[in-house]
Parts: structure tokens; C-alpha cells; sequence
């Protein structure tokens, strides 16, 4: 789970009060955190400590108010680090990774205030449609890299404290990392507002036509050497993949053509936050657009209380032209008859919930008012219905976008209500598990070939495309039908999943080449095979295999293993005639040697007066000089394959009867 640093003393006086250790250890568990650790921390860590990385560089006005030299800005910064350099109590508190509000200090204190009753649930307002004086327009030319958009502006922000400031560096940090998906998804910019002027621009150029100085840089760049200079950036490096290779980059400039943002990499100098920055602008691009709309939202949320007026957010009105991708239903909904959108959307999520459903979920009896006391702590507002007394109407504000279900508001009346207050009772209904009847088969079976001497292995269900087949000796074509393939697979040995256990088993043998001979080694587990009659596509099958290697690799051999395996499988109580035959005529599977390769067939028994079915149970023998030169070994070896499955689906006992659903102790003639 996530992790906040928060400055103990400051924190308390947040709260209200002081804590010990134990005490606010029992706070944060009453409310579903968990206190990691205390520490001493210096000043910037306990804040965070991400000036640079975070994309704001935290320096000073001249007091002229003239833009300073670069290094004149890196001698002041380096000056107040300096004299912050003091450790201070930090507290380390693990946040749900879905709850985005309490990664920063506000939204902690914020919602530990609102559990304590000293505050009311906050009301977050935003400005009218005629108040959005900023507006962004983005080309169709941004659609193919990071279609989306949002934005908003907060007005007579005040930054000058530096817990403050940085705080907000560290919340966009987080929100990078977690919901952002290391900025794949959501890519945050900041900047004050009062450097740039409109219209604002959101497009995709060529590389080559982006010039701009980045943040904390002395010099312009184009964005070909930017990708250059960054390469090697510890901070920044893991971010250039995300645009390198598109033929066009997204960039964010304002009416003077000065460069706002490089989405997702890093923004511009010109337009950087600084602590005396009056009016913030903030930008979010991505994929996706309800994932955008959640990181602004939380932006504004927590930040919006140091605006003025408090908890205030003025929208900005973003134009897409036409051809704007329309796939997220959140994002056609916000889009007017002129194709705009206003943003942010601070609207909340209302749910209807029954009293008595939640009662009923927690085993204790709650009144309507009694729950809408216990709603308000978790900071969800609530009604009665006009015409049932037993319904809620809940409102779950932007800023908990963690609530999707009534289940989540049941969750949330517990942790306000006290899980330690709820009564402990043994459910009416208790089921009992019990082993699937194809496991117990599979288990049972790798005893029976443990008991001949034959070790387990455990290989991937991935295989490259020539494991799979060509090394195999076995034709692409007749298997392309049968295969699932991997779409965009990240090494050549996830290309698709496998349709024979002994590609897995030959690898192994492979890897393990300088071990003394005879090796006898087996796997029991899934192939994959397309299936249209699925609903996924595709159906897992369970197989067993075995491979011998060694200079008395026979036929007989592994047909001596076959026997074995076959009897103690009891055909006839699995709905076969009693034994089975080899049918080498019928074999033409290039993977075994000509002459020494067969089916293993039985017949299954029909109703009455019908002629047997022939099954094919699975496939023996040697295994071609070709294929086990391909796999780089030099040792003759014989193998053998069988679907489990066959033995499984045609027995009485798989389907429920008492004897397999039994003690898993007893010999697989027990099957």
C-alpha cells in the first residue's frame, strides 16, 4: 500500500490535539490505516523531498520580481535546503491503495479531522459555466498519442508556506505513480497562470519542432535532444519510452507559442510554480479520461482549501476538435453540441441504499439517523427518501471516487461504527470445500508416476512459437487453429501458450544436460487450446507426460510406465472397456521416431447395443534424433503424453460419487 510521511507535530496540530504512539496507532486502525513507523527524518524527506523530480522547482522571486539566472536559482534553492537541514519526528502511514484522497498531508488530516467530529464533511464548489475565462483547445492531431484533456484553475492560491508547497509536489508524485500509472495513463503539469496568456494550445508536433527551455535547464532544446539529454536522468529516463518512438509528440503552448508542457516528460521553465504564485493551473493529459478525471479532482480537493475563496474551483472550458475519441461514455457525456467540455467535474455519485440491507450486512440493528451519523464521519452526505424510511440516498463526493458499490457505503458504516463493536456469530449457512474431482485425479496420478521413479518439474504455460511447434517437428498450419497466441508478448518465450507438456519437459532436460544419466523427469498440468464454444475463447486441459533419457531410452521403456499408469487408472470404472492397445498405424506425429511412435487408444463403452467409441488417450514413444537435436541434447530418449481429462469426464466417481470426493490418502485405484 501507499505510503505518506507526514511531520508528527505539525500533523497533531492538524488533528487538534497531541497522541502517543499507541493512541494514534489505534486511531489509524479505527480508521483502516496502518501506522508503519516513526522516524527521524530531515525536514525536506519528512515533506517528501521531490523539488526536482517532481517537475517544480521550488525557487525564490528576485525581490524585484524579475526572473533570476539559473544558477542564481540553484544557489538559493541549495540556501534553503541548507537551512532546513534539521531532523524533525516523521510519521510513515499506510494509506489503502484506492483511497487517492489520503495521499497527502491535507486529505489525512482532512479525513481523521471529519472521523473525530471536529469537522463537517467539506463542500467543494465550482464556478459557473460563465466563469471559466481559460480555455484550452486540442487538435485531432493529439488524439493518436494522449487524447484527453482535463483542467482547472485555482484562484488566489497561497503556496508561501513550504509544507505546502511541497506537499503538492508530493501528491502529484503519488498520483503519478499509483493511479497514473508511472504517467502511462495520467500525466500531471502545474503552472502559474499569471505568465502565460490564451488561447492555450494542446497538439502533437514533430520532435524537431519543439523547442523550449525544460524545467530547471539554462538552455533551449528541441524535444529530439531532450530524449538525449534525459537518457540518462535517473529520474526522468523511465518516462521517455512512453513518447520516444511516436512520430509525433504532445505538447500543451500558449497564445505566444511558449512551450506549457511535454506530456508526460517534463514542463516548461517559463511557466514554472513558484511559491509566491497567485492563480495555479492545472493540467492533466492521458488514455483515460475517467482515470484523469479522478487525479484532477484530487488535486483540486485537497489544494483548493489555501484558494480563495476556500474550497473554491473555477472551471476551464476544453474544445476538442472533431474526430475526438468518444470509446469512454464519462468523456462522450461531457461533451456539449460545440464538442466541449467543462472541466473539472466536481459533481458527486449519489446510491440508494436500504438501512436494513446494511444492518443485515454488519449484524447489528442501525436507525436510519444513526447510520447518516455514521455516513457523515467518512465524509459521505446522506438522505432519507421521501416515500421509504428504509432508503438512504448517499452521496459520495468527486474526491471519493474509491466508492463504486452500496457495499462500499457498508464498509464505510463499519469502520465508522467500530469493527471491535460488532458482534461476533457463526453464519447460518456454512459451506464446506472439497476437492475438485479433476485435482484429486492429477494428484493421485503423480504419486503413481513418483512411485516409478520419475521427478517432478514445473515449466510455463508460455512458449515461444518454435517450442511450440517447429522444434517439435510439428506443422504451424495444423496447429494454428488450435493455438492461443499472445498479443504483443514482451520476450520471445511468451508468444503463445503451449498445446504439449513435452516442449516444458524437453526444455528441462535441456537445462540440465551435464547431469548424470538415466534422467526420468514428468509434469502434470494445462495445455491451452482455442475453443470457440467457450466463452473466453479458449479452455485449459490437463495432461500428464513423462520423459526418459538415457543410453536404454526404449520403447519399452516408457511403455512399461504406460502400463503402469493405465492400470491404476482403472479403465472400466472410468467408462472404458477393460485395457487398451497401441495403434502405431494411426500415429503420424513427427515429434516420435517412424516405426517406434503410437496412439494409445481405448474404447469408451455406449448404451446399450451401440458399438464402442475409439478415444485416443493420449501418445508414446521414441523421440525423433531431429527434435532432440533441436532442443540441443545428444542422449536417445522416449516420451509419453495422455489427457487426464478423458479418464476424468467419463467416471461416475468424477462426477461427485463418494469414493473420489474421500480421503486423498488412498492409491489412484481408488479413481
Amino acid at each position: 500500500m501507499p505510503t505518506v510521511t507526514v511531520e508528527r507535530d505539525r500533523f497533531f496540530a492538524a488533528l487538534g490535539r497531541a497522541y502517543t504512539v499507541e493512541a494514534f496507532e489505534e486511531l489509524c486502525f479505527a480508521y483502516g490505516l496502518e501506522l508503519d513507523a516513526v522516524t527521524e527524518d530531515l525536514v525536506e524527506d519528512g515533506m517528501g523531498g521531490r523539488r526536482m523530480r517532481s517537475g517544480i522547482e521550488a525557487a525564490a522571486d528576485s525581490a524585484d520580481g524579475r526572473r533570476e539566472h539559473p544558477h542564481q536559482r540553484v544557489d538559493q534553492h541549495t540556501r534553503e535546503v541548507s537551512s532546513a537541514e534539521q531532523s524533525v519526528p516523521c510519521l510513515k502511514i499506510e494509506v489503502p491503495a484506492n483511497r487517492y484522497d489520503l495521499l497527502c498531508f491535507e486529505g489525512l488530516a482532512q479525513a481523521l479531522r471529519v472521523f473525530l467530529g471536529a469537522d463537517d464533511p467539506r463542500q467543494y464548489t465550482l464556478r459557473s459555466r460563465s466563469a471559466a475565462s481559460t480555455t484550452f483547445h486540442v487538435r485531432a492531431s493529439a488524439y493518436s498519442v494522449r487524447p484527453f484533456l482535463v483542467c482547472a484553475v485555482l484562484r488566489n492560491i497561497d503556496l508561501r508556506d513550504r509544507h505546502r508547497y511541497q506537499s503538492l509536489m508530493d501528491l502529484q508524485d503519488k498520483l503519478h505513480q499509483n493511479l497514473g500509472r508511472r504517467r502511462s495513463l495520467v500525466a500531471i503539469g502545474t503552472h502559474d497562470l499569471d505568465t502565460v496568456r490564451e488561447p492555450f494550445v494542446y497538439e502533437a508536433r514533430a520532435p524537431q519542432h519543439i523547442r523550449f527551455r525544460p524545467l530547471a535547464e539554462s538552455q533551449e532544446m528541441d524535444a529530439v535532444e531532450l530524449m538525449q539529454h534525459y537518457a540518462h536522468d535517473k529520474h526522468l529516463k523511465k518516462y521517455l519510452p512512453l513518447i520516444r518512438d511516436s512520430p509525433r509528440y504532445p505538447v500543451i503552448c500558449d497564445g505566444d507559442g511558449r512551450v506549457l508542457s511535454l506530456p508526460p516528460i517534463i514542463n516548461g521553465d517559463w511557466s514554472k510554480v513558484r511559491t509566491s504564485t497567485r492563480n495555479l493551473l492545472i493540467e492533466c493529459t492521458a488514455t483515460d479520461y475517467t482515470k484523469a478525471t479522478v487525479v484532477l479532482n484530487t488535486l483540486v480537493a485537497m489544494f483548493s482549501r489555501y484558494a480563495s475563496p476556500a474550497f473554491e474551483v473555477e472551471p476551464v472550458r476544453v474544445v476538442y476538435e472533431a474526430g475526438a475519441p468518444t470509446a469512454f461514455p464519462r468523456f462522450a457525456e461531457a461533451l456539449d453540441a460545440e464538442r466541449a467540455a467543462l472541466t473539472p467535474d466536481l459533481r458527486g455519485q449519489v446510491f440508494r441504499v436500504r438501512v436494513s440491507e446494511v444492518s443485515g450486512l454488519l449484524g447489528v440493528s442501525l436507525g436510519a439517523e444513526q447510520m447518516q451519523r455514521l455516513l457523515a464521519r467518512m465524509q459521505l452526505e446522506s438522505a432519507p427518501d421521501a416515500h421509504d424510511a428504509d432508503v438512504l440516498h448517499v452521496e459520495a463526493p468527486a474526491v471519493r471516487s474509491d466508492v463504486l458499490h452500496a457495499c462500499d457505503i457498508a464498509e464505510d458504516v463499519a469502520i465508522a461504527f467500530g469493527f471491535d463493536g460488532l458482534p461476533e456469530r457463526t453464519d447460518v449457512l456454512v459451506p464446506v470445500g472439497a476437492w475438485q474431482p479433476l485435482q484429486i485425479l492429477s494428484d493421485l496420478v503423480r504419486r503413481e508416476f513418483a512411485q516409478q521413479g520419475y521427478l517432478e518439474v514445473l515449466t510455463w504455460v508460455t512458449v515461444s512459437h518454435e517450442e511450440n511447434a517447429t522444434m517439435l517437428q510439428r506443422e504451424a498450419s495444423a496447429l494454428a487453429e488450435r493455438t492461443v497466441h499472445i498479443a504483443n508478448p514482451k520476450t520471445l518465450e511468451f508468444q503463445e501458450c503451449r498445446t504439449t507438456l513435452l516442449a516444458g519437459l524437453l526444455k528441462t532436460l535441456r537445462e540440465n544436460r551435464d547431469e548424470p544419466l538415466p534422467l526420468r523427469l514428468f509434469e502434470v498440468g494445462d495445455v491451452v487450446l482455442r475453443d470457440a464454444q467457450c466463452e473466453v475463447g479458449a479452455r485449459n486441459e490437463r495432461h500428464a507426460a513423462a520423459v526418459y533419457t538415457g543410453i536404454g531410452a526404449g520403447f519399452e521403456v516408457m511403455k512399461h510406465l504406460v502400463d503402469r499408469v493405465m492400470e491404476a487408472l482403472d479403465l472400466p470404472r472410468c467408462g472404458y472397456q477393460s485395457g487398451y492397445h497401441l495403434d502405431a498405424d494411426a500415429c503420424t506425429d513427427e515429434l516420435f521416431f517412424p516405426g517406434r511412435r503410437a496412439h494409445l487408444v481405448v474404447q469408451r463403452r455406449t448404451s446399450t447395443g451401440a458399438p464402442p467409441q475409439t478415444v485416443v488417450f493420449g501418445t508414446m514413444g521414441w523421440v525423433h534424433p531431429r527434435v532432440l537435436q533441436a532442443f540441443g541434447l545428444t542422449a536417445p530418449a522416449s516420451a509419453m503424453e495422455v489427457n487426464l481429462e478423458l479418464a476424468c469426464l467419463s467416471t461416475r466417481a468424477c462426477r461427485g460419487d463418494e469414493r473420489l470426493s474421500g480421503s486423498r490418502s488412498g492409491g489412484v485405484s481408488s479413481v
